[in-house]
C-alpha cells in the first residue's frame, strides 16, 4: 500500500535547485500519502457498513442510527477488521502522514533542556498541589496516624517522584502501543487522564492533612498536566498516529461522547508540544550565534531531578551520621542512580 516516490534526474545543478527539487518531491509525496490514506479509510469504513448491515439483515435488528447498541455492533466489526496486516498498514502510512510532526515531537521530547525551560510544571502553570513535589507536601501537616509510615516511605517515595512525577501514569500511556482497537485505545486514554491522574494524586497526599478540593482536578490543569506527561514519554513520538486512527475510525455516537473530549485534550496537547519545536530552533541558534561571536552562551537549563536527588541524598546520610548506622539497602539504590 506504499506509494512509490519518483526522483526526477537532472544534471549540473546548482545547490540551490536541488534542495528546490528535494522540496517538491517531498511535497508531492505528502499530497499522494494524504490522498491515499483517505481512500483506505473510506474503503474500510465502507467495509465495516457493509458488514453491519449484513449481521442486521440477518438477524433481523431494527437499531436507530443514534442507539447505541449500533455503535457497539461497529466496534466490535471494526476490531474484527482493523488488526494485524491492515492494523501494520494502516499504522505505517498514519505514521508518514504525520512525518514531520513526529520528527519534531521527537526533537522536543529528547531536549531535556527545552523541557524544562518550554514544559515544566512552573511554565504551564500546573497548581502547586498537582505537581507531586515534596516541598510543596511540607505545607500541609502529616496525619497523626500516619506519621510512623510516612516517615518509613517517605525517602524511598521523594526519589522516585524526583526523578519522574507521574511515573506511573507515564509507563502506563506506553502501553497503548499493545492496543490495536481504536476504541479499547480511547478507552486506554480516558483511564489515565481521568483514574490513573487522580491515583497518583491520591497516592502522593495519601498521609497529608488537605482538602479534598484541592485534589480535584480542574480542565485547565488537566490539559497542562497532559501536556507535561506526553513530552515525557520519551522514545513515544507516535502517540500522533495512534491518535489519529483512533479519531479516523470511531462510531459516530463515541464522536459526541465525554470519551471524546480527552481525544481532543491529547490531541491539542500534542499540537502544543509540536509547536515547542520552533523554540528549540530559536534557543539552538542562540548558542550558536553566541559561540561564534565569543559571546557567554545562555546557561543549561538546572537539573531539577538530579539536584533533588543529590538534596535526598545527603539528608540520607545525615541522618545515618546521626543515628550511627551503617549503609542500608536504600542507600545502595541511591548510589545506583549516580551517573
Amino acid at each position: 500500500m506504499r506509494n512509490q516516490r519518483v526522483f526526477l534526474k537532472s544534471f549540473n545543478q546548482d545547490e540551490n535547485n536541488y534542495d528546490q527539487d528535494q522540496h517538491m518531491m517531498a511535497a508531492d509525496t505528502q499530497v499522494m500519502t494524504k490522498h491515499s490514506v483517505g481512500v483506505l479509510k473510506q474503503e474500510i469504513n465502507s467495509f465495516i457498513q457493509c458488514i453491519l448491515t449484513c449481521i442486521l439483515k440477518f438477524y433481523h435488528i431494527r437499531l436507530s442510527r443514534t442507539d447505541i447498541k449500533r455503535d457497539l455492533l461497529v466496534n466490535m466489526v471494526t476490531n474484527l477488521i482493523v488488526k494485524d496486516e491492515i492494523y501494520f498498514i494502516l499504522f505505517s502510512m498514519y505514521s508518514e502522514l504525520n512525518a514531520e510532526n513526529i520528527k519534531k515531537m521527537t526533537a522536543v521530547q529528547a531536549n531535556k533542556a527545552a523541557l524544562d525551560k518550554f514544559l515544566s510544571f512552573e511554565v504551564l502553570n500546573v497548581n502547586k498541589e498537582f505537581r507531586i513535589d515534596p516541598a510543596v507536601r511540607k505545607i500541609y501537616p502529616v496525619k497523626e496516624q500516619e506519621v510512623e509510615n510516612f516517615k518509613r516511605a517517605e525517602q524511598e517515595e521523594d526519589l522516585r517522584l524526583c526523578m519522574q512525577p507521574y511515573c506511573h501514569v507515564i509507563d502506563r500511556m506506553r502501553r497503548l502501543e499493545e492496543i490495536e482497537s481504536p476504541m479499547i485505545k480511547l478507552e486506554h486514554i480516558y483511564k489515565c487522564c481521568t483514574e490513573e491522574i487522580q491515583v497518583a494524586l491520591d497516592s502522593f497526599w495519601q498521609y497529608h492533612e488537605i482538602p479534598h478540593k484541592k485534589l480535584q482536578v480542574d480542565v485547565d490543569n488537566l490539559q497542562a498536566i497532559i501536556v507535561y506527561l506526553l513530552s515525557r514519554l520519551g522514545d513515544f513520538p507516535t502517540i500522533l498516529t495512534h491518535l489519529s486512527l483512533i479519531e479516523n475510525f470511531l462510531p459516530e455516537a463515541v464522536q459526541l461522547s465525554n470519551r471524546a473530549f480527552y481525544l481532543a485534550l491529547m490531541q491539542s496537547s500534542c499540537e502544543y508540544i509540536v509547536n515547542q519545536y520552533e523554540n528549540i530552533e530559536k534557543m539552538e541558534e542562540e548558542m550558536k550565534q553566541a559561540e561564534g561571536t565569543g559571546k557567554k552562551a545562555p546557561a543549561k537549563v538546572e537539573n531539577k531531578s538530579m539536584s533533588n536527588i543529590e538534596r535526598i541524598k545527603q539528608k540520607q546520610n545525615a541522618e545515618r551520621s546521626r543515628t550511627g548506622q551503617g549503609s542500608s539497602g536504600m542507600h545502595s539504590t541511591l548510589s545506583g542512580t549516580e551517573t
